[in-house]
């Protein structure tokens, strides 16, 4: 601790709980303890020994159980880059938490626009999806959106499908979104092109 006017004897508390104090001049004073296993944030404060005993302007302190440095490298994978809300989710929270939360995440609204006929370049539908995947007012689901991209990526739909009919492209965009997470959704796919008009 960094202030000034300690005096032998002055005690750290870490909200309510008392902490090891040492003395080490009247600006500085170390002290240990153990933060509450609950998460939140704790005010640490300074109390100066009688006849004084008046607690110090309190410091806030963010008391966590996934570290920052965890915590963004977990959305990195599971979102398309973290955001204060999210980080502040999973430091306080946990990973556990915060995925039990994306899976029950509404799915998001995309309306994506039905190409004109003739025009055969699906990279139209792209910036939709994107604005809709970054947009922080769309952001609760994050998890579906990008494991809908990940999957995008490695499916490969048949030619014989419906697929390869551009205007069908955001029925599979929405069923993508739509899906949940299990292994049924990946047979739940491949079935799918069949109820399609044809």
């Amino acid at each position: 601790m960094i202030g000034s006017k300690f005096v032998s004897g002055g005690k750290v508390l870490l909200g309510t709980t008392q902490l090891a104090t040492t003395f080490v001049d009247s600006s500085h004073l170390t002290a240990t303890g153990t933060a509450p296993t609950a998460p939140g944030v704790l005010n640490l404060t300074v109390v100066n020994p009688m006849p004084d005993g008046t607690p110090s302007a309190p410091t806030t302190v963010p008391v966590t159980i996934v570290n920052q440095r965890a915590a963004m490298r977990f959305l990195e994978q599971s979102t398309f880059g973290p955001n204060d809300a999210q980080l502040a989710a999973v430091e306080t929270g946990g990973m556990e938490n915060f995925l039990t939360a994306q899976f029950q995440a509404p799915t998001s609204d995309v309306n994506y626009p039905i190409p004109p006929p003739g025009m055969n370049d699906v990279h139209l539908l792209f910036p939709v999806f994107f604005q809709n995947a970054l947009d922080a007012q769309a952001s609760s689901d994050q998890l579906r959106q990008r494991v809908m991209f990940a999957l995008n990526q490695i499916w490969i739909p048949s030619g014989k499908s419906a697929i390869d009919r551009l205007e069908w492209w955001p029925l599979y965009c929405c069923f993508a979104l739509e899906m949940h997470f299990s292994p049924a959704c990946l047979e739940s796919f491949r079935m799918r092109p069949r109820s399609w008009p044809a």
